[in-house]
């Protein structure tokens, strides 16, 4: 049979594919592996999450749950400062030293690590207990927030500690010590915690101590999984190299520090401006939100050494192919999720009660800036992975900026509506910017052909899941989630059937399918 040229073309640019894959191969295996893991326990970890919201929303009301965040948000932006910036020096130096097989090394960098962030937090810990009431209380004008940080604060030495130790463990290029320690342990325990001091009758301050008893424990388990990762770890003599991993996270802690600023300006700005009822609703919506930006977590964390080691061996050609990869992924499963959160945007906040539906407009507005955050891809990581940690302290910092003054101009006089544009336009803002310092730095960009797949098939899916709305009987709340959510799912898979995989699709594919068949011949798959 005579071939065409179309033929040719079509052969050729499959040959293309194969062969970019096969390049590629041993990287994209361990960041789908991984990923996998590190996305399956970061769904549940984030369900688990939204279920904690919504039983301490019930409990509390829209009152006491803003107090908490308020006060949680607080904790949770000095706590920065007790980690000093460590965690990714020490995903990135464990994983280098274990590439060369330094064990000394491994010791030495992760000991410095979990030595130095518990003796700085417990410091911090220490100045926000004695400054809760005379000072944060009043600069808020909330009395009863001064209580809830001076019981809050213990909780800082054992949150570094567990985010610290689980750092370690994704140095050895594995996820699921992270996933089963602060992605479902937490949470569960959190969960249970909370119910318990709810039945003996405490509220608002029982759903405090449940938070600290709860982390600590995630701390020692965290601890323990560093053993698991490093069995030598006590018997094997420590190199320390203090000044190389401290010249590299120091720049980091201000980046982490800005991007706290970033992330939490609206929270606090809002408790200071506004009521604790809005806080609460707030908070409410921007948790829900939040839960998009799981997806790119679960990259970025596997993603991260790999983007290391192939920066460090100068392969830029093979880190710019997975670039594209990942953020397809990313993408490909954020935008339905998305465009979901923004169709049943009034059931979700009417989760939390009716006081709550006031919510849905800083949903729709903070979701679509978490599904920009998923469309640039893991642009802060390969900068930050790069050596370029300094470049992502400016970026962050001019966006921080920005968020501060937008959040001072626009919560005065439209509330939480004016915190969610402010917070949204800063994290796009952002994002560009480091999208473009990845192309003029490295040449490197995320899109190709098959990233518009993803998004023709969730916006087809979506037009013809709000056909179908016309024609189905009313529904409302929870009902109306259970309906439209496997549907539209049901939708997107449909629409990328018949759109077709390309190479990397059918590998994920293969390998689940492997997996699955492993397990229903009753063998046990071999877990990273």
């Amino acid at each position: 049979m005579k071939s065409t040229p179309g033929s040719h073309a079509t052969m050729n640019a499959a040959a293309d594919e194969t062969e970019d894959f096969q390049v590629c191969g041993s990287e994209f295996r361990r960041i789908a592996t991984g990923a996998g893991t590190s996305f399956a326990g970061r769904i549940m970890g984030g369900a688990l999450q939204f279920l904690y919201t919504v039983i301490v929303v019930r409990f509390l009301g829209a009152q006491s749950f803003g107090l908490f965040m308020l006060g949680l948000t607080i904790i949770s932006f000095v706590g920065v400062l007790g980690r000093l910036g460590l965690e990714p020096g020490l995903v990135k130096f464990v994983s280098a030293y274990r590439g060369v097989g330094d064990k000394q090394r491994v010791k030495g960098v992760i000991v410095l690590a979990m030595g130095y962030s518990l003796l700085a937090s417990i410091l911090v810990g220490i100045v926000l207990f004695l400054m809760g009431d005379p000072v944060i209380a009043r600069f808020f004008d909330k009395p009863q927030l001064g209580g809830i940080i001076k019981y809050l604060a213990p909780s800082l030495p054992f949150l570094s500690l567990m985010l610290v130790a689980l750092s370690a463990t994704q140095g050895f290029q594995t996820m699921k010590y992270t996933v089963y320690g602060q992605n479902l342990f937490w949470p569960v325990a959190n969960i249970a915690l909370v119910l318990l001091f709810f039945l003996l009758g405490f509220e608002l301050y029982g759903v405090v101590a449940a938070h600290v008893l709860s982390v600590a424990l995630a701390a020692i388990l965290a601890v323990y999984f560093v053993r698991k990762c490093f069995p030598d770890l006590i018997q094997t003599k420590a190199v320390w190299d203090p000044v190389q991993l401290f010249r590299y996270s120091v720049p980091l802690l201000a980046v982490v520090f800005v991007y706290s600023l970033l992330l939490w300006t609206d929270t606090l700005m809002l408790g200071f401006f506004r009521s604790p009822e809005e806080v609460g609703i707030y908070n409410a919506a921007m948790r829900t939100a939040l839960l998009i930006s799981l997806i790119l977590a679960s990259f970025n964390s596997i993603f991260a050494p790999v983007i290391s080691d192939l920066h460090n061996r100068q392969e830029m050609v093979k880190l710019g192919r997975l670039f594209k990869s990942v953020t397809r992924w990313v993408f490909g499963i954020s935008l339905p999720v998305c465009l979901l959160m923004a169709f049943l945007s009034e059931d979700i906040m009417g989760i939390f009660g009716q006081e709550f539906l006031s919510g849905r407009v800083p949903l729709l507005i903070l979701a679509f800036a978490q599904m920009v955050n998923a469309g640039v891809g893991s642009v802060a990581v390969l900068l930050a992975m790069s050596g370029r940690q300094s470049l992502v302290l400016k970026h962050t910092l001019l966006a921080g900026l920005l968020n501060l003054i937008l959040n001072w101009v626009l919560i005065p006089p439209f509330g939480i509506v004016g915190a969610a544009v402010a917070t949204a336009t800063s994290i796009i803002t952002v994002n560009v910017v480091m999208l473009g310092s990845v192309w003029v730095l490295y040449r490197i960009h995320p899109y190709n052909r098959q990233y518009y797949k993803g998004f023709l098939a969730a916006v087809a899916s979506f037009g013809v899941l709000f056909i179908v709305n016309q024609f189905l009987p009313e529904m409302s709340g929870v009902q109306r989630i259970l309906v439209y959510s496997p549907l539209f799912l049901a939708l997107c898979a449909g629409f990328i059937f018949g759109l077709g995989f390309d190479v990397e699709d059918r590998f994920i594919f293969n390998m689940l399918a492997k997996k699955l068949s492993r397990k229903t011949a009753g063998g046990t798959p071999v877990e990273r």
